[in-house]
């Protein structure tokens, strides 16, 4: 998963990665450059994020640091047998009402486009 998030806001980039763990149901390592580089100052706190959103590594200053953490691969298991157990969760007949309905085509603008002619 690669994403950029603002660095004006503390703690916006962890936040994100621990809600989109679930995406992937396993270990998250979320990697930030750290210290000045050709100018730019960078803010660190790259970590590493469990299946339950939990931070289990974190790199804590804006020097060279390595993330480690023990990570328990049957733990993610748990979760694709509760949490996103899709044979139990995701029926089909339960999206029917999203995949009946076309929604309205717009042009770049916002304005809606005409129908093509029909033949």
């Amino acid at each position: 998963m690669y994403f950029s998030i603002r660095p004006d806001i503390p703690g916006l980039a962890h936040a994100v990665a621990r809600a989109g763990r679930g995406f992937y149901l396993g270990y998250a390592e979320l990697v930030s450059e750290a210290g000045v580089e050709e100018g730019v100052d960078s803010i660190g706190g790259s970590c590493i994020i469990a299946p339950s959103g939990e931070v289990v590594a974190r790199c804590l200053t804006k020097g060279d640091e390595v993330a480690i953490a023990r990570c328990d691969l049957d733990f993610c298991a748990v979760y694709k047998r509760t949490t996103f157990n899709f044979d139990l969760h995701r029926q089909p007949h339960a999206y029917g009402l999203i995949v009946e309905r076309k929604g309205e085509t717009l042009a770049a603008d916002g304005s809606p486009l005409s129908a093509p002619p029909t033949a």
